[in-house]
């Protein structure tokens, strides 16, 4: 990567799952980053984030799996949601880029967009939300069927 563009990066992959860590670091690597600039975290970061340092990296994705799967998981799912993105928030340097994904079916973008506003709320930070993000033209929606529309992101600029 380095060689390609003339610039130097280190990438910090946080995960749960040592199969998703490694296969993320194999990823990194096709495209020339070196094992010295991947650091691998397992952690669960619902539990465990505060062990990284807040404000000190330039690009943040905060994109779990999903967690609201049923009706009944939605209050204890979009508490998940709030506590994950206000701690990643607070991860993220000034002037860096924050991304938050969802794939929960219910949890509709309006929804979502509220638990952000929350989360950026009690990070303390200043986020200038800049993109909204959903399914690409080869996954339709179907009116019929709302949860369909399960693909969700947004990314905003550190201020």
């Amino acid at each position: 990567w380095a060689s390609q563009t003339g610039q130097t990066a280190e990438f910090t992959c946080v995960d749960a799952s040592d199969k998703a860590l490694q296969l993320a670091k194999r990823n990194l690597q096709k495209y020339g980053v070196t094992a010295a600039d991947i650091h691998l975290k397992k952690l669960d970061v619902l539990k465990e984030l505060s062990e990284l340092a807040d404000q000190s990296y330039d690009l943040v994705v905060c994109d779990p799996p999903a967690f609201i799967k049923k009706k009944q998981d939605i209050p204890n799912g979009e508490r998940a949601y709030l506590k994950l993105n206000r701690d990643a928030i607070k991860k993220t340097a000034a002037n860096g880029l924050f991304i938050s994904c969802s794939c929960s079916g219910h949890l509709d973008d309006l929804r979502f967009r509220e638990v952000l506003l929350q989360a950026t709320s009690k990070s303390g930070r200043n986020l200038e939300w800049m993109w909204r993000g959903n399914h690409s033209p080869d996954h339709p929606e179907l009116v019929e069927f709302p949860q369909g529309t399960y693909l969700k992101s947004w990314m905003g600029w550190m201020r």
